[in-house]
Formats: structure tokens, sequence, C-alpha cells
């Protein structure tokens, strides 16, 4: 079972020049980022990053039913917050690729069925699958300059997001009444808050949000090539009533008094900026988030 998120095989291409990885790598690039390690005793015992990740994802998020204590989440923190692009293996070339919009399917796409004029206009989003089970899943995404996630939820769920590289814009939006997760409100808009509004730039702390604070509602657009390495806790799933869910935002004031402000807005502070009306929708065609080819160290379960 995949990542829930919209996830649609593309062929775009996004004509990018350059990637910011000199910061990254450091100013001597090339051969020393592809070049194998040495078969010493120390790289031949040493547990991958990403093992460790998975390890501590599985003995602290035992149940999809439970949420994690705060002391599970300070361990899965301190090992994000350890792991680079490297460990990911995330090369200079394969940024650069995804920086292009040509990820792992080449110049012109999966197939080459897609047009170059329509890849020309739709800057395509990778989505890396590490590793998914009912109770976690770990992916990477990697998005190219100007790409957006809309603003979407994790209902129920904590998410941990690394920023590997890059710079990112962050919206993000808190229920201002959380309700019962299985009520049905979809059809109506409903009160929100912002938490955050900023530009993120790697490297930065662990971001993570929970299921009714922090949050747990955000959007991503691209300010430079970037990639995010998420984990979700519990996963996605439909049948369980964690689907993925998108919203697009109205000022508070353009229906405050409307239908919906009886029911919704006791409570709400109506000089509050922050305050906006978060209504569900499908996203438009051309939001794609493509399967890419995940290059790193494989977990083993």
């Amino acid at each position: 079972m995949r990542d829930q998120r919209k996830v649609r095989l593309s062929n775009s291409t996004n004509n990018i020049s350059k990637t910011p990885v000199e910061a990254l790598f450091g100013e001597k690039m090339g051969d020393q980022i592809e070049e194998l390690p040495s078969k010493s005793k120390n790289n031949i015992s040493k547990t991958p990053v990403v093992q460790k990740l998975y390890d501590i994802c599985k003995s602290s998020f035992t149940s999809p039913e439970k949420h994690p204590a705060k002391t599970a989440v300070e361990r899965v923190r301190g090992v994000i917050e350890k792991i680079s692009c490297r460990d990911l293996g995330l090369t200079e070339i394969a940024l650069q690729q995804h920086a292009r919009g040509f990820g792992f399917f080449g110049a012109n796409g999966h197939g080459g069925q897609h047009s170059t004029m329509l890849a020309r206009w739709t800057p395509p989003i990778s989505y890396l699958h590490i590793y998914e089970s009912d109770n976690f899943s770990m992916g990477i995404f990697c998005l190219p300059t100007l790409a957006v996630i809309p603003l979407h939820n994790h209902p129920g769920m904590t998410v941990f997001s690394k920023l590997l590289y890059g710079s990112m814009h962050v919206k993000a939006y808190d229920w201002l009444n959380p309700v019962d997760e299985g009520a049905d409100l979809s059809s109506k808009p409903r009160l929100a808050k912002l938490v955050t509004d900023r530009v993120f730039t790697a490297p930065c702390e662990v971001s993570i949000l929970y299921p009714t604070s922090d949050g747990n509602i955000h959007a991503f657009t691209a300010v430079t090539p970037c990639a995010v390495l998420d984990v979700l806790a519990p996963s996605y799933s439909p049948k369980d009533g964690r689907n993925c869910s998108y919203y697009r935002e109205f000022p508070y004031s353009s229906i405050s008094g409307g239908p919906f402000s009886l029911e919704q807005n006791v409570g709400a502070d109506t000089d509050d900026p922050k305050l906006v009306w978060l209504e569900e929708f499908q996203p438009p065609d051309d939001f794609v988030i493509r399967q890419g080819t995940y290059q790193g160290p494989i977990v083993v379960p």
C-alpha cells in the first residue's frame, strides 16, 4: 500500500538549469559524491541510518489506533535529525534530475507518451517510497522550483518532516474546533487558524505535527528545488477513515455572515487575522505526484 496522497505517473519535464547542491555537498562534488565507500570493517558493519529510523519507528509505532507517546516522538525525532541526503541515496546527479523534472523516467518521461508541451508546463513532483505498513510510512517528496502540494490533512496522524535540501514555503492550519474524526463535514467549509506561514531552508529543525495541533493541514511550495523526508504514523488508510483530503482557503470575512457562521464561529475572535475558511476540493488534473525510484539503502523489516 502506497501513500494515499494523489499519485499519478507523469512524463513532465521542467527546464531548471541548476540545483543548489553545492552548499549541500561542499565545493568538491563530482566524483567524490559517486565514489563507493571503502570496504573497511567499519563500513561493512555500520547500520545505515535509514535502517535505524525504521527500527525506532517499528518499536515506537505499534498500533494505528494508538497515538505515539511523547517519549516515542522524541526518539524518532532524534534519528531523523541525523539523516542526510547521502543516507537516503540522494546524490548530486539524482538531485539534478529531480530539479530538472526528469526524475528517474528520463527527459521524455515514463514511456515517452506525453508531449513536451504538456511537460514544459507541468512541473512534476516525485515521491520516493521507502517503506509502508499500517503503523507507519517513510518516503521522500522531491519538488522542483515552484511546484506546489496543496493544503491537505493528516487525520489522526503524527507527521515528521525534515527538509533535506533547498528552500520550501510551508503554510499550515489547525481546525478551530476539532471534531470527531469520523464526522462527515466534507460538504461545508470549516473554520481553521493559521499556525505556520514561513520559508524553511535546509538545514533546519525537524517539523512535527499532531492530529489536532501544530499544523495538521499544510501546503508545500518549492522556493528552490527541494526534498522533504516524511514519516507518517499511522499511514493513510481510507478504509480506516484516514483519507487524504485537499482544501482551498477563503478569507474569514468572505462568508462570515453566511449559513456556516452560526454553527462554527462560536468562541472565535472575529478580528483574528489568522482565521480562514477551508473547503474540501479535488485538486486539478495538472496536480501530479509521480512515483520515483528510491536509491538509498533498503530497509530490512
